[in-house]
């Protein structure tokens, strides 16, 4: 499934202009997947039943 896994350390768009490191850098992962593995199904689901999770007070 997966191709590839590459950990990048990002010091930000400072340090790409001028070659100098300083501060603690981001993790960035870059992860390839396998071109014959390369489709799916993505999605997000939410329910409820219309109840109240703590009981009504009574009169």
């Amino acid at each position: 499934m997966v191709e590839s896994i590459q950990v990048i350390d990002d010091y930000g768009d400072q340090a790409n202009l001028t070659g100098i490191k300083t501060g603690e850098p981001d993790k960035i992962l870059n992860i390839t997947i396998r071109k014959d593995k390369n489709h799916g199904y993505f999605g997000q689901a939410t329910a409820g039943d219309g109840e109240d999770f703590y009981p009504k007070p009574r009169a």
